[in-house]
């Protein structure tokens, strides 16, 4: 059995583009469910920044917060990122502590309920069909490809269809939550953010990759990146850039 993706909660200055690694987990590197079960105690970014600050990170008033992971096709590795959760996508809970107990079925009432409003929206709203459609979002193209033709049926109907893979996989069903709560909230993000973002790339590539040591400091990084090592966890700093 393949492990699971490392997810990487980031916290991105926008004013300097300089980024944290928040620790989720006692690991370096956490699940998708863990950093949700995180984030969805959060009514927002501010009030999770706050959190930080209260922690004792370095979190400035504007950060913008999303999440990585390493992805593999074709023979090259990307960044694969997604927007987070917070506490208006807090029914996601239980299907996230299901899922880590590799149990996500005893979650069904909460899955059923995020499919019904889910398709009660598609079904009503043209202007949230044509976000889900013709939009941006993290949802599975193969997902997105089917919707036109359940518009107009019931979402159970759906899992008698050879379907029924759309139930079970937890990566899809929280980016439904995130796809519904962006739409309902306005909250896009800021213009420049993808932008920024990816010129963060690069960084993150090396910093999360599954034999990077955040422990390990190499003579390469002293000499040629001009590192403040600090002497608590794993924290760095690069270039201004600080990763936790």
């Amino acid at each position: 059995m393949s492990k699971p993706n490392r997810y990487f909660l980031i916290a991105r200055d926008r004013e300097t583009n300089h980024f944290q690694i928040v620790p989720t987990s006692s690991q370096y590197g956490s699940t998708l469910e863990e950093i949700d079960l995180y984030t969805t105690d959060f009514m927002d970014e501010k009030e999770l920044a706050g959190y930080l600050r209260g922690q004792g990170l370095e979190i400035p008033q504007s950060t913008d917060f999303y999440i990585v992971t390493q992805v593999k096709r074709g023979g090259q590795v990307f960044l694969r990122k997604l927007e987070v959760l917070f506490s208006d996508s807090r029914e996601v809970q239980d299907i996230a502590d299901a899922s880590l107990q590799k149990k996500i079925h005893k979650s069904q009432d909460a899955i059923d309920h995020v499919y019904h409003r889910f398709f009660q929206k598609f079904q009503k709203r043209s202007d949230f069909y044509d976000f889900v459609v013709y939009g941006k979002t993290s949802l599975y193209d193969k997902f997105v490809k089917l919707l036109p033709n359940w518009r107009l049926q019931s979402p159970y109907a759906t899992r008698y269809e050879g379907n029924s893979w759309i139930i079970k996989s937890y990566y899809l069903i929280r980016n439904i939550l995130e796809t519904m709560s962006r739409f309902e909230n306005q909250h896009y993000a800021f213009m420049n953010d993808d932008l920024y973002r990816r010129q963060l790339d690069t960084d993150l590539l090396r910093v999360t990759h599954k034999d990077y040591d955040p422990n390990q400091i190499s003579l390469f990084d002293e000499m040629d990146r001009g590192e403040e090592v600090e002497e608590n966890g794993f924290q760095k700093r690069y270039n201004g850039t600080r990763v936790n």
